[in-house]
């Protein structure tokens, strides 16, 4: 396989992270209202009581709990690594919840980009890719609203209740580890397939994803998402991790002179 089909390989998985987490947080106030306008039998009981080690969580009480560890937070740092295709890649960078829609930036190393760094930023949910020498030294501009962009596909993943709704609909089982150095951890056995339907895509035969794949959430002890580890077999394995809470951060877009018409194609 060639290492720009690589690259544009690395770069589809990374979205599917950064969509489940980041981009699912500023559906959290739409939650809290609608939880206040209910009379839903959870009550919020999930992110107010803490579970016995070892016992099970309802995948409802399970998606509260994450959405309502977003409420207090408004920027983070986000140190992301991966291990797929054979490939090692490591990530970092910031996060902005305050915004409609969160932007992130960060940059991304490893053996596939060629000893290039990758730049990566999005937010009003367009993507900004810089990699190199392949496009010049120059971001590629990608819409995700638009149905020709190469990433087009994953646009619902960044529509927050729907990102959180693929993540919640598709977990078959949800237990509570317990309380170690990253917080209160939680191990969620998701099956594969509803949840990249319910993100409004298929699993290609060529990904090699396991039929369920296992998902470890950690929560700080003031509730906030820190921690999450996506484990999904022989097809590789994604760790992120959020820091530095409420850091003055600032992510824009590219000057226009920074950005080139030339394409991107994902396929390969």
């Amino acid at each position: 396989m060639s290492r720009p089909a690589v690259v544009r390989r690395v770069v589809a998985a990374a979205v599917l992270p950064l969509a489940l987490t980041s981009l699912s947080a500023c559906g959290s106030d739409e939650g809290a209202e609608a939880e206040d306008s209910s009379s839903s039998s959870t009550g919020g009981s999930a992110a107010a009581d803490t579970p016995e080690a070892g016992s099970t969580v309802a995948p409802a009480d399970f998606a509260d709990l994450y959405r309502e560890s977003f409420d207090n937070t408004t920027t983070a740092h986000m140190n992301m690594k991966l291990a797929m295709m054979g490939q090692q890649i490591t990530g970092a960078g910031d996060v902005d919840y305050s915004q409609d829609s969160p932007a992130v930036a960060m940059t991304m190393d490893g053996a596939a980009f060629g000893g290039q760094s990758l730049e990566v930023r999005m937010l009003d949910n367009v993507m900004y890719l810089d990699m190199g020498s392949m496009t010049q030294g120059k971001f590629v501009k990608m819409d995700l609203d638009s149905p020709d962009s190469p990433l087009g596909s994953l646009a619902d993943s960044m529509d927050p209740s729907r990102s959180m709704d693929a993540l919640e609909s598709a977990l078959e089982k949800v237990t509570y580890v317990g309380a170690d150095g990253d917080g209160d951890h939680y191990e969620a056995t998701v099956d594969t397939a509803a949840m990249m339907k319910g993100m409004g895509q298929d699993v290609p035969a060529s990904a090699q994803l396991p039929k369920t794949l296992s998902y470890d959430a950690w929560f700080d002890s003031e509730g906030r998402f820190s921690r999450m580890v996506m484990d999904m077999g022989s097809a590789g394995t994604t760790e992120m991790k959020l820091s530095d809470f409420g850091a003055d951060v600032s992510i824009e877009a590219p000057p226009a002179d920074q950005i080139t018409d030339q394409g991107l194609s994902m396929a390969g």
